[in-house]
């Protein structure tokens, strides 16, 4: 039906020709013209307007194909169905197009690699000031002193993780690991944290094992567990339990009792430098980063996540673990 519609203009000129002929024929030659010789033209004219009708089909559809990126073409296929000209063209913009991407990947991967070595660079003075601020003998000095370390530890890592996700490809490997593994390196990364803001852990992780990038998970979680400490209330608690459900495969759940988040918030807080009404008025100090990198993350490992949040009660993240075992040696 789509094909008729986009042709019916030619379909009505074609039809128009052949009743002009007949009538035409019929008029000027009445008298010479047998009816059986006008039917027989008709059917040749009908027969050949098939043949070219079911080719413009095949091109229509094929060209159809073709753009919704359905199927490839060789370049002698591109010539028959868009011409010489426009095929031409068309090749021209792709290797321009290749030729641009290449360039900018290139360029991400230098930039990839330069967040790198100067991520590894500033840990160096960072470690050179943790040793120094152990013989400061101002005990409030040196509590405050080891909280910006701390904090610059953990946006050095947000910043090298962060320039990794824009080409993950050949940093990420799967393998088979004890969830519990995983929560409590994240738990260990986040302890300077959890003790200053009194945070209560519960686990109830069992023996769970799962198929992941431990070190990306960790990153998640890192994110995670600095959101739940960041947006605490009094007293903070931090759950994590695991399940495996019916055909669902393991599911993770880190639970908070902070002051949750806004209804009109939830389809937004994985959006790219999405901070929220509540946080808007400077209560909070937020890039709106966190989430957007969970949000990606989660998709690098092929895990879905699931939002659970009231205002004012807490917020639950629940992530479920894609089936990689297919894929895997055990």
């Amino acid at each position: 039906m789509r094909y008729l519609k986009e042709r019916r203009i030619a379909l009505l000129t074609a039809a128009g020709i052949l009743v002009f002929i007949n009538i035409y024929l019929g008029f000027i030659c009445a008298s010479h013209l047998l009816i059986e010789d006008l039917v027989y033209l008709d059917v040749l004219l009908l027969l050949a307007g098939g043949v070219i009708a079911a080719r413009d089909y095949l091109k229509w559809r094929r060209l159809g194909n073709y753009l919704e990126g359905k199927e490839i073409l060789s370049a002698r296929e591109e010539e028959w169905l868009l011409g010489s000209r426009i095929a031409e063209y068309v090749r021209q913009e792709r290797e321009n197009k290749e030729m641009e991407i290449r360039r900018r990947m290139e360029e991400l991967s230098s930039l990839s690699d330069y967040v790198a070595r100067w991520s590894h660079e500033a840990k160096l003075p960072l470690t050179a000031l943790k040793l120094m601020n152990e013989r400061n003998q101002d005990e409030a000095l040196k509590k405050e002193m080891q909280g910006c370390v701390v904090r610059l530890e953990t946006l050095l890592q947000t910043v090298l993780m962060g320039s990794k996700l824009q080409c993950p490809e050949h940093d990420v490997k799967y393998e088979r690991f004890l969830l519990a593994d995983a929560v409590r390196e994240a738990l260990k990364n986040q302890s300077y944290y959890l003790i200053q803001n009194q945070v209560e852990i519960s686990l109830n992780l069992g023996e769970e094992m799962v198929y992941s990038d431990r070190r990306w998970l960790v990153y998640l979680l890192d994110q995670l567990i600095a959101n739940a400490v960041k947006y605490k209330q009094t007293p903070a608690k931090l759950s994590f339990t695991a399940r495996t459900g019916p055909g669902d495969g393991i599911s993770l759940t880190v639970a908070d009792n902070g002051i949750g988040i806004p209804d009109g918030d939830l389809p937004h807080i994985f959006q790219r430098g999405y901070v929220g009404r509540k946080l808007r008025k400077g209560d909070y100090r937020s890039t709106g980063m966190g989430l957007y990198f969970v949000k990606e993350t989660a998709g690098l490992l092929h895990i879905s996540i699931e939002v659970l949040s009231e205002e004012g009660q807490g917020t639950s993240f629940v992530l479920r673990f894609g089936d990689m075992a297919d894929y895997l040696m055990r």
